[in-house]
């Protein structure tokens, strides 16, 4: 018997996806490469993936509690990486919707806050060309 397919809509940006049932929101998502909701970690520890499910029915498993509090999974607030659908769904991303490129530059960036010296203050105190002769 081969599991059942649903529709997910992701009201953000009018986007949909067929999802299985044996695969999780997130995973489902990945066929449409960087559009949607954010790839994190796919294990449920890092939050990148939240969500709001607006309607239909789905199964959750353990999620870090860091990000995603009881209230919060009650009122259907979620990490899209362990949710499963049961029905069709649609889903509205929350927080800042960034492409995965975007996601691993913005902390590059942050690393180097500190900038190395620039070369042309070296090349400043160098001695002027000899024009090919020997220095005396």
């Amino acid at each position: 018997m081969s599991a059942r397919s649903f529709r997910v809509s992701i009201a953000n940006t009018g986007e949909e996806y067929v999802c299985s049932e044996d695969d999780n929101l997130l995973k489902g998502m990945e066929q449409l490469s960087r559009k949607g909701i954010p790839v994190g970690c796919r294990g449920g520890g890092c939050g990148v993936c939240k969500i709001q499910i607006e309607s239909g029915t789905y199964r959750t498993i353990k999620m870090s509690r860091s990000y995603v509090t009881h209230e919060e999974e009650a009122s259907g607030v979620v990490l899209a990486c362990r949710v499963f659908p049961q029905s069709d769904i649609t889903l509205s991303v929350l927080g800042k919707m960034v492409k995965k490129f975007e996601l691993y530059a913005v902390p590059a960036q942050r690393t180097s806050a500190v900038p190395a010296p620039a070369p042309a203050l070296s090349t400043e105190t160098a001695s002027p060309a000899t024009d090919g002769q020997d220095a005396p």
